[in-house]
């Protein structure tokens, strides 16, 4: 595995049809960003995508969960920039495309 790929503190839900979601955090040369990947057929992940604004300054995906709407959402941390000691921001979102 490469830095890019090597995942940290997963969080982990299923769709209404047991689809596997995971988001989980990579470090980076610069920080660190939450990706999420999902599987359709259960054997395999599709490529991860990054959220975030591309900061690299996301981290801790701590609750991943299915709204009654079927919207899968995320709770992660976003590091404050020049924050000493370190500050973060608690994010929610909802993540529009699985």
């Amino acid at each position: 595995m490469t830095r890019e790929t090597e995942g940290f503190h997963p969080a982990l839900a299923a769709d209404a049809d047991g689809r596997p979601l995971v988001a989980y955090h990579v470090n980076t040369v610069s920080g660190s960003r939450v990706h999420i990947s999902h599987s359709d057929d259960g054997a395999s992940f599709v490529s991860p995508r990054s959220l975030g604004d591309g900061v690299d300054r996301e981290w801790l995906a701590s609750e991943l969960v299915f709204g009654p709407d079927g919207m899968p959402h995320l709770m992660y941390e976003r590091m404050i920039a020049g924050s000493d000691p370190l500050d973060v921001d608690i994010i929610w979102a909802t993540i529009v495309e699985k």
